[in-house]
């Protein structure tokens, strides 16, 4: 029984029940070429969260925690719409980029740690 190569379209006949290509060159190139898409499609997205997370950790420091004005935020590149996901902790929910947190304590104030699960 024939198979066709979904890189470059020509017959084999396979050495195995469950192989797909025609070579172990065109499936790394296929693998290859699909992993190449997929980070184009994130990369804007994963220039923004690398950039939130850069701020928070430079304003963070070394403290647990800080607080800091909204404005503060914005003048510094920060982007509220992206994030990685929510923790709640007690009755707080903090919004994350990865290992950075943040909430909003009032209308112009947000409250910055890090790890939200561990404190």
């Amino acid at each position: 029984m024939q198979h066709t190569d979904p890189l470059t379209g020509e017959t084999f006949i396979p050495h195995r029940t469950n192989q797909r290509f025609a070579s172990r060159k065109n499936q790394v190139r296929f693998n290859n070429m699909n992993a190449a898409k997929k980070r184009k499609s994130k990369a804007q997205f994963d220039r923004i969260l690398d950039k939130n997370r850069n701020i928070l950790k430079a304003v963070l420091g070394n403290k647990k925690e800080t607080s800091l004005s909204k404005e503060y935020l914005l003048g510094a590149g920060f982007h509220f719409g992206y994030l990685t996901h929510n923790v709640k902790n007690g009755d707080t929910i903090y919004n994350c980029i990865y290992d950075y947190c943040y909430t909003r304590l009032d209308k112009d104030r947000y409250k910055i740690i890090q790890n939200a699960t561990n404190n």
